[in-house]
């Protein structure tokens, strides 16, 4: 075995970070409230090596085309070297960094031409059936739902007008990619389910679970699917001695594809086991189904047999296990989407913020385990809270100036507003779409929620990250909103 161990100064240096970027929007937007064209000049700062930023600075062109409808479209992108920590890869991937200047310069629209937040972005989000470049038609967007219902849960309306002496509500949007564009890259899954002669179930999976509880929704899936108890469902997970393929936990594929494959591969596996009960029971296939391991005729309830008696029939007939191989390789990317709503104080004297509650509503398709979704989404607003106001790396020179937890500032405990997670289900009739990913998506739009509602508090906009008590109270004091005492 081999130990690799960074003190605390080599683990900001030598580990990747998030790009610093420089964006310029400029829009073209009609009286009536509907945006004709967006241009974006985007510049990254990959550091002394490259890594991840082509990648990156591609995928950021997506982040500005897919969440909104324009006629007309411009993207101008450059990633650099420079003399800093290199840049990587990191959770969102350059969506909240491109988020932030989008949905920032959406704000700032409504802000110019008097529209509702909310309202002018219902009016020109993407929609099912829409096509964008890269990724094809979107299916299943919720997105309109998301901001209707988190819209209420915050009391948008209601606030509006009737709020405290520096009290701010802020809205932003945010979509993700479920796996690379299928078109670009091979976005393939593999599983194998066997049904043993004990009537219990192992599945093998070559997904790695990074703690985002996907390889929990392997098991619960082909319980499901197979029609036996969760805990009759034997796990075998990442195994390199059985040559199952997967393309990797990155994106938020690992859910999609893992699970999508087992689920073909259990259907595989039960397929053959109906087909025994078939003849062991004299019933049409088609009318068998699996429940608790009792494999019964729907319409004649009387006539059953259990899923171990089936098995053990065709091991001892036959010899052969009953395995099902499951391959799944997506035709279209089902891309997630969400609305983040921000409730916060400022106090003018130190400007800091109080962040006092934030509505991360997610649209999922189906929470396979809703409160490891719940999980998800709270470690990402918690996250993404840290990213909006306290996290910032200081380079001078190409060096570090503050590689310390004393210097770096993150997000603490206390740091943390109450959150509430909402989940936003809806039925699709395709099932290899029944499941996006939600691991990145609740920290992409934080901070221009943040931004937004600390306008609406004190009317002022900051546009660098993080919004410090330091850069609040210098553009309160420009501006002549500083309280003293």
């Amino acid at each position: 075995p081999v130990k690799v161990y960074y003190d605390r100064y080599e683990e900001f240096i030598a580990t990747r970070t998030r790009h610093p970027a420089i964006y310029n929007l400029k829009s073209g937007v009609t009286k009536d409230g509907r945006i004709t064209s967006l241009y974006v000049r985007a510049i990254l700062d990959g550091g002394a090596y490259a890594t991840a930023s082509p990648q990156i600075l591609r995928v950021n062109a997506t982040y500005f085309m897919n969440l909104y409808r324009y006629d007309n479209f411009k993207f101008d992108g450059y990633a650099v070297y420079t003399n800093h920590v290199p840049s990587g890869a990191m959770r969102g991937y350059g969506a909240p960094q491109a988020h932030f200047a989008l949905e920032s310069h959406i704000n700032e629209i409504c802000q110019e031409l008097g529209f509702d937040p909310v309202e002018f972005r219902l009016k020109n989000i993407r929609r099912s059936g829409d096509k964008v470049p890269v990724y094809g038609e979107i299916v299943g967007c919720m997105l309109e739902e998301c901001i209707k219902v988190g819209a209420e849960k915050i009391g948008w309306y209601d606030l509006k007008g009737k709020k405290e002496k520096d009290v701010g509500i802020g809205v932003a949007l945010h979509t993700h990619t479920t796996g690379p564009p299928p078109r670009i890259a091979p976005d393939q899954s593999t599983a194998m389910v066997s049904v043993n002669e004990d009537g219990t179930v192992t599945v093998i999976s070559p997904i790695v679970d990074v703690g985002t509880g996907t390889l929990t929704a392997v098991v619960k899936v082909v319980a499901d699917e197979i029609g036996v108890p969760i805990e009759r469902v034997k796990l075998v997970e990442a195994d390199t001695s059985f040559e199952l393929f997967d393309y990797g936990t990155f994106a938020d594929r690992a859910n999609f594809n893992g699970v999508n494959a087992a689920r073909l591969a259990a259907r595989e596996a039960k397929q053959q086991v109906l087909k025994k009960a078939s003849e062991m029971l004299g019933s049409p296939i088609e009318k068998l189904e699996i429940i608790n391991g009792i494999i019964r005729e729907r319409d004649s309830p009387q006539k059953t047999i259990s899923l171990e008696e089936v098995a053990r029939s065709i091991y001892f007939e036959t010899g052969r296990p009953i395995i099902g191989i499951g391959s799944f390789k997506p035709e279209v990317n089902p891309m997630a989407w969400g609305a983040t709503f921000v409730i916060l104080k400022v106090d003018r004297r130190t400007g800091k913020v109080h962040i006092s509650k934030i509505i991360s509503v997610h649209d999922v398709t189906k929470a396979i385990s809703p409160e490891e979704v719940r999980g998800q989404i709270r470690g990402a607003v918690a996250w993404g809270v840290s990213f909006s106001l306290f996290e910032e790396l200081i380079t001078r020179n190409g060096r570090v100036t503050n590689p310390t937890f004393r210097d770096y500032r993150i997000c603490r405990s206390l740091d943390i507003p109450e959150i509430e997670p909402v989940i936003v289900e809806t039925n699709i009739n395709r099932p290899e779409l029944f499941v996006k990913g939600v691991g990145q998506n609740a920290l992409i739009s934080i901070t221009p929620a943040v931004a937004a509602a600390l306008y609406d508090a004190v009317g002022i906009r900051i546009r660098e990250t993080p919004l410090t008590p330091e850069k609040i109270w210098r553009a309160l004091r420009d501006k002549g909103f500083v309280e003293e005492g």
